[in-house]
């Protein structure tokens, strides 16, 4: 991008906003369309802001500008847009063949988020709608105004996943979530890195799986588990997710409690499912949801 310091929208952003700008475009995330995962607190950590200044400056790109926002963000899913890039790839042509298929597939990896469709009507009007054709189910059913719940949304791997996610294994599509949430999307890493990240979270993946009961589950509480964390500034592993269950089950049958930590209705939805799930007798298993303890810890490191 060498005329982002000619942009108007960019002269016009505070040094935080234009510092953090110029970290999306020039992260190792970053890829020819713009759409990946990353958390705020990558973004504070990279730049060295105060997690309180990165918000607000990451606030400052969302705002519209001359029509039209430079920055979008699905917070719930940790995907952010960063609406032009695809207009400063010339690469970008329908006979370049492989790049064109890196890009249907990064589309499809996050078709879940309501992102691919503002991407695809966005650039389908500037001679991009070749771009779109052939793209799975996934993108096409992606959600305009509102996201998927259920199959689509937490993904059994029988259902509306891409044919990359299919052939990964449940506990590979844990890590992977996993890796997205902590801000460093599979794709941006090399092999090696991918082999050595299955090597480590594989155990505590697995254990999530188990102790929540299945894929769907391990899911609904990583993202419950995730978004509560990160609201709160507290530091989580796939452990610390399936440590407090229990405690996430509670919550969704307690709506005082749920309010009580600022629960999200989609995270309500989450904690209610497992507890409907730990309730039963197939959840119990020798444990009782009424064991839980009633506060999630709210500052520090999430034990």
């Amino acid at each position: 991008m060498n005329n982002t310091w000619d942009d108007p929208a960019f002269q016009s952003w505070s040094a935080d906003a234009k510092l953090i700008f110029l970290n999306l475009i020039t992260s190792h995330r970053h890829n020819p369309i713009g759409l990946y995962a990353v958390t705020l607190r990558s973004i504070a950590q990279e730049t060295n802001l105060p997690e309180d200044r990165a918000k607000t400056a990451f606030e400052e790109l969302q705002k519209p500008i001359f029509g039209y926002a430079r920055v979008e963000y699905d917070s719930e899913l940790s995907v952010i847009w960063i609406v032009n890039a695809l207009r400063h790839q010339p690469g970008v042509k329908p006979e370049n063949r492989h790049l064109v298929k890196h890009i249907q597939n990064i589309l499809e990896q996050y078709y879940s988020s309501s992102l691919t469709v503002s991407l695809k009507t966005y650039y389908s009007s500037k001679d991009f709608a070749w771009l779109f054709k052939g793209l799975g189910r996934g993108l096409e059913g992606a959600t305009k105004g509102t996201k998927r719940i259920g199959k689509d949304r937490i993904g059994l791997l029988s259902t509306s996943l891409s044919t990359k996610t299919k052939e990964e294994t449940p506990h590979q599509v844990i890590i992977n979530r996993f890796l997205e949430l902590q801000g460093t999307a599979r794709e941006s890493l090399s092999r090696d890195q991918v082999t050595g990240a299955y090597k480590r979270h594989s155990r505590a993946a697995l254990a999530l799986i188990k102790e929540s009961g299945g894929l769907e589950n391990a899911r609904a509480a990583l993202e419950w588990g995730s978004g509560y964390f990160d609201t709160k500034g507290l530091t989580w592993t796939l452990d610390t997710i399936a440590k407090h269950l229990p405690t996430f089950a509670k919550c969704g049958r307690n709506d005082a409690l749920a309010k009580q930590h600022g629960l999200t209705s989609k995270q309500v939805h989450y904690a209610k499912q497992l507890a409907d799930w730990l309730a039963s007798d197939a959840g119990s298993n020798g444990r009782s949801p009424a064991d839980a303890k009633d506060r999630l810890p709210v500052v520090g490191t999430a034990a």
